[in-house]
């Protein structure tokens, strides 16, 4: 066991695909520059989580961590700091599940092993959203550019984007899950629609015929306003 163990995981973007991919369709998420850390030191007297978001789901993280490891984590102080909005579909979740596994696996001496950290933390993202993607997770553990389907993982390699702009249209209503049931009930040819636009996005970074990208994101914009779970302040953004 070590005396300090600190992991951190970054947020996360879905340029296509969002929400179908729950129903096994193809997307495309990526790594943002926004981190979450987590610190765990040595305590004598007590276990502690220390968070400025709350620490509900990260006493979960490190129960799910202890069924899976089947060891007993005791007398240690976490500390959690994050650069990553919550409630804005950027993956906080998933990165608090990814450095809890991750600085455990580190502080308990386990062999560095990111199918299990994957695998946990997955579990663990299944208490916030219910009937999770994985794709979150996956993306905040792997790192880059990435094609999530059904488990499997493909990193995209290329040359060069463009700069991409977060505009902040304000914290969702919603949780994930709640909104992923909302869906449920919608049409499948909304989601087939996005499977063929991920799909071509997918032949467009690998070819890097970057100046069909902007129209082939609008289009997965417009087929989620369809589905109804884009805000008026998103829209409005879009369209500015």
């Amino acid at each position: 066991m070590v005396k300090k163990s600190i992991v951190s995981a970054p947020g996360k973007i879905i340029l296509s695909g969002e929400h179908s991919v729950v129903y096994g369709k193809p997307a495309i998420l990526s790594a943002v520059n926004r981190r979450l850390f987590v610190e765990i030191e040595k305590d004598n007297n007590k276990k502690e989580i220390i968070s400025d978001e709350g620490s509900a789901l990260a006493y979960h993280a490190l129960k799910k961590t202890e069924e899976f490891l089947g060891e007993k984590i005791d007398n240690l102080k976490i500390k959690i700091k994050s650069e990553i909005p919550t409630n804005r579909g950027m993956g906080s979740s998933a990165a608090l599940a990814v450095a809890i596994v991750g600085a455990l696996v580190r502080w308990l001496g386990i062999e560095w092993d990111k199918d299990l950290i994957n695998r946990i933390a997955y579990e663990i993202e299944k208490k916030q959203h219910q009937n999770p993607s994985g794709g979150d997770n996956s993306v905040s553990l792997f790192g880059g550019l990435i094609v999530f389907q059904k488990g499997k993982i493909e990193k995209l390699d290329f040359a060069d984007l463009p700069n991409f702009v977060l505009l902040d249209s304000g914290r969702a209503i919603e949780s994930t899950g709640d909104m992923v049931s909302a869906v449920r009930a919608k049409s499948q040819t909304i989601f087939e629609k996005m499977r063929k636009v991920t799909l071509r996005l997918i032949e467009v970074l690998k070819k890097e015929q970057l100046g069909y990208l902007k129209r082939l994101i609008s289009e997965n914009e417009r087929l989620l306003e369809e589905l109804g779970v884009v805000g008026k302040k998103a829209k409005n953004n879009q369209k500015n």
